[in-house]
């Protein structure tokens, strides 16, 4: 079988050279084709027993919320394993082919320039009996230049976030020389590549405030392990470093076009992207993702996922109740600790001629971003929600500035008992 017992009643689950037991679970309901993360009930259980082969009963000290032809997804949490790689690439196309289960991270591009995927299905085939398509982000791409054109795909069934666009913030732990630094990759999962080449252009950004306070030329790049690089650079490196301060390489950062495809059944967010160069996110339909549709972030902290926004146009999309209490819809989060309106960290986020269908998230957070548009939105409350029963209700605002909101529709909408939204 795929699965054993072991004297103390505890799961585990079996293949071919692996074991486990401890791992990221999610429930998928296919009457509202929806999947988000839960609690492991294998873990949580009090102790299992088996009725007959493939027929497990489990003993809790708590009611499990569950239903009847829910299907319960879980996964082995170190995901060491890859889909399609590609790096140190260029003018790479994937066109018209399907990805139909992925069991780790899932499409990854580093450090590769041009890349395209359009008409493609990335979604479980029924027939399998699978109900997801990657055990991850579906395409993960990072620290990646030129152009990045995704359309007309596809995007059903992931364990997170259906797309996340990106680059790496590293942070500086010492200083050798006036022209060199040493800096660390800091995210546990997150190490081992070359994240800089000759040539490449980088900022110095405070990991606090993530405003950037200088900028340099690197000339070499040497490995000391893993997880540390010496770079030397063709400048002095700024006097006023500070504890925590990180770099972020600026020359690979790509343009993107997100436009014309279909995001259902995802636990997180639809979109993930931060990069400087142009972005536009147009034409896509996001059903019910359990977090935001689409976020715009940049930390220096956990992930270390850099870096700013500068010209991000997201219209012509359809919202249809993706979010919740703690994920608006469209969430712009820096996650800046030292907040100040006179230092932006986004600018340029054009929001227009969407429509947003929303039952108990809020439509828009937006948070130290500077030039902000919310125009020609159609914004439609479902079921009469009380606590947004107005434009100004559903946007929340910190520390922006020069943001423009204007002409858009407001309106509630109560259902009809027993009919799904």
């Amino acid at each position: 079988f795929c699965y054993e017992l072991d004297r103390e009643g505890r799961l585990f689950w079996l293949g071919e050279g692996w074991r486990f037991r401890e791992g990221p679970m999610q429930t998928f309901d296919p009457v509202s084709n929806t999947t988000w993360r839960m609690d492991n009930w294998v873990e949580r259980a009090l102790r299992i027993e088996e009725l007959e082969p493939m027929q497990l009963r489990l003993y809790f000290d708590f009611t499990p919320m569950v239903k009847v032809g829910n299907v319960l997804q879980t996964r082995d949490g170190i995901r060491d394993q890859v889909g399609v790689f590609i790096v140190e690439s260029i003018d790479i196309r994937f066109s018209s082919c399907g990805m139909h289960f992925m069991h780790g991270l899932g499409m990854v591009g580093q450090y590769s320039e041009n890349l395209t995927f359009e008409q493609m299905d990335l979604s479980p085939r029924a027939e399998t009996g699978r109900t997801a398509a990657g055990f991850a982000d579906l395409i993960h791409l990072s620290g990646c230049s030129g152009k990045v054109r995704i359309s007309d795909n596809r995007f059903i069934g992931a364990h997170d976030d259906a797309i996340n666009v990106h680059g790496t913030y590293l942070r500086i732990i010492d200083r050798p020389e006036t022209h060199s630094v040493r800096v660390r990759f800091m995210h546990p999962q997150t190490y081992g590549f070359p994240a800089f080449y000759p040539g490449d252009e980088i900022d110095f950004v405070r990991a606090a405030s993530l405003t950037t306070f200088g900028s340099n030329r690197v000339e070499s790049a040497e490995w000391i392990n893993p997880r540390e690089i010496l770079l030397k650079l063709a400048h002095p490196v700024p006097d006023e470093l500070k504890a925590g301060d990180v770099v972020e390489n600026v020359t690979w950062t790509p343009e993107v076009e997100i436009v014309n495809n279909y995001f259902a059944r995802i636990p997180t967010r639809g979109v993930l992207v931060t990069t400087m160069r142009k972005v536009v996110i147009a034409d896509n339909v996001f059903e019910r993702m359990h977090m935001s549709g689409i976020s715009i972030g940049a930390e220096a902290i956990s992930w270390h996922e850099s870096g700013r926004v500068q010209d991000v146009t997201i219209c012509g999309n359809q919202f249809i109740e993706c979010g919740s209490n703690e994920h608006p819809v469209i969430y712009i989060s820096p996650e800046n600790t030292d907040i100040n309106v006179s230092a932006p960290i986004h600018r340029g986020i054009h929001i227009e001629n969407n429509r947003i269908e929303t039952r108990n998230a809020q439509v828009l957070s937006a948070k130290s971003t500077r030039g902000l548009i919310f125009k020609k939105n159609e914004i439609i409350v479902l079921d009469g929600n009380a606590g947004f029963n107005s434009l100004d209700k559903a946007i929340h605002l910190i520390a922006c500035s020069e943001v423009e909101i204007a002409d858009n529709t407001f309106s509630t909408e109560r259902l009809l008992a027993g009919k799904e939204g």
